[in-house]
């Protein structure tokens, strides 16, 4: 098993996400196989030295990144390997042969009406999601997506309704 990280927030740009996206592909590098594939270029010697720990940069243009992102992917990805992907938006640069998905919702995109349609066929994909806030979560969950939806506050879970539970700290 590997895991394939998806993702348009990395270091070296800051940020919430970026933070999160690096701790998590660090953290299961020292685990199992880990590749990142993020939107711009990373140095190979990425403060890690850990040799579970693979690179794939991407030079296209963004308007055809997701679909070089695509082509990667499926040349490393097997059955039993898992992709995380940083949103929504990232799990169109994932093969559709990919049987595991987890997606990480957040931000305010969820609140245009606009983007719901392409939202839902994206989440649609995700075996998991996990919601930055309990708003958000209650956003997802009123999309009706069957994928089981967690909100990110810590390590223990808490069963709320439906197929959504809850991560609570202490």
């Amino acid at each position: 098993m590997k895991y394939l990280i998806v993702t348009q927030t990395f270091p070296p740009k800051s940020g919430g996400m970026q933070t999160v996206m690096e701790t998590i592909s660090k953290k299961l590098a020292t685990f199992e196989e880990t590749h990142v594939f993020p939107d711009h270029f990373l140095k190979k010697d990425f403060n890690i030295s850990n040799s579970n720990f693979h690179i794939h940069n991407n030079f296209t243009p963004k308007l055809l990144r997701h679909i070089v992102k695509k082509n990667l992917v499926a040349k490393i990805y097997k059955d039993n390997d898992i992709v995380i992907c940083d949103s929504w938006k990232s799990i169109n640069a994932v093969p559709d042969k990919v049987k595991k998905i987890i997606v990480f919702a957040h931000g305010q995109e969820y609140l245009a009406t606009k983007k719901t349609n392409l939202i839902k066929k994206s989440l649609y994909r995700a075996n998991h999601i996990i919601s930055s806030s309990n708003y958000t979560l209650d956003l997802i969950n009123n999309m009706n997506i069957a994928s089981s939806v967690f909100v990110a506050e810590g390590v223990n879970t808490t069963p709320v309704t439906g197929q959504s539970a809850q991560i609570r700290t202490s």
